[in-house]
């Protein structure tokens, strides 16, 4: 549709008129009157295509000046748009559309030119657009009662509220391991947290490797990080991860920040490190601090 609109505003459409100035002879007679065929005519004065703009100009609550170009048809509805997307913005580019439509059907099928077959075609277009979920309530805003006429159902979206997460600390006696993975352009990230039965850190590791995919990196963040613990003695474990496939309960990327932070690290990086307290990044002391202290996440 835009890209008629394109040529519209090009001159580059075969109307008579338009093949006349190239020198081609032929007799011209529009489509719906013994008027010559030129662009203005078929899309702006003829009879038809003039009501078909004052009409859905009414429906929508705003009158203007009998429509003479494609220039004048953006201007006038455009002006009238309060949203950025409005479906306002849509209609001249359907209304183009269909009279186009509707002139090469006469022309080629023998279709019948009239405005009542011409208006409810581009009804039906506007109506699929809201079916298929294509115009939402922004795109409605303060012209409900036209998309109730056309029986599209518009309904205004609704926050989630939000959830509150926080850093569940482990048993006494236990440590809790975090692991994550992130993956670019062949590269793995590798990150894990140590924590104790306090929720203080004990050891910040991230590595650098070649990795397949994301879930390649997930799982060689995991084995990765399990090693690196029985490698240091730490056996009484609880280990956490967001990876869905990894676990049937999926432990939300906010739980689970420390690590995230840390497998992006190594990945932005291409470096490997391991870290004792105090862990000399600020950002991630900052996510340690909050979760030793037990303060929940807002996710919105």
């Amino acid at each position: 549709m835009s890209f008629l609109s394109w040529r519209l505003h090009q001159h580059w459409l075969p109307v008579d008129s338009i093949l006349q100035s190239r020198n081609l002879s032929l007799a011209s007679k529009c489509v719906c009157c013994n008027q010559v065929e030129s662009l203005q005519h078929v899309f702006f004065s003829n009879t038809v295509a003039a009501n078909i703009w004052i009409s859905f100009a009414e429906d929508f609550g705003f009158s203007s000046d009998p429509i003479t170009s494609i220039h004048q048809a953006f201007k006038s509805w455009s002006l009238c748009c309060t949203t950025k997307g409005h479906v306002r913005q849509l209609i001249p580019v359907i209304i183009l559309w269909v009279l186009w439509e509707a002139r090469n059907k006469v022309i080629h099928e023998q279709r019948v030119y009239s405005f009542s077959s011409i208006r409810i075609r581009i009804e039906n277009l506007i109506y699929y657009l809201g079916k298929a979920e294509l115009l939402s309530y922004k795109h409605w805003k303060g012209d409900l009662m036209v998309a109730q006429r056309l029986h599209i159902s518009v309904h205004k979206a609704t926050r989630k509220p939000p959830t509150v997460l926080k850093l569940l600390k482990p048993p006494s006696g236990k440590l809790k391991v975090n692991t994550d993975g992130a993956f670019k352009d062949g590269l793995a990230g590798l990150g894990g947290m140590i924590r104790n039965e306090d929720g203080h850190c004990i050891a910040a590791i991230g590595r650098s490797t070649a990795g397949a995919s994301p879930l390649h990196a997930e799982l060689l963040a995991a084995a990765h990080i399990l090693d690196w613990c029985q490698a240091q003695g730490y056996n009484n474990l609880i280990v956490e991860t967001d990876c869905a496939i990894m676990r049937k309960m999926v432990i939300n990327r906010e739980q689970n920040r420390g690590a995230d932070w840390l497998a992006k690290e190594a990945l932005a990086q291409s470096s490997s490190f391991t870290w004792y307290p105090p862990i000399p990044n600020k950002l991630l002391r900052g996510i340690l601090h909050l979760e030793a202290a037990g303060l929940p996440y807002i996710r919105g």
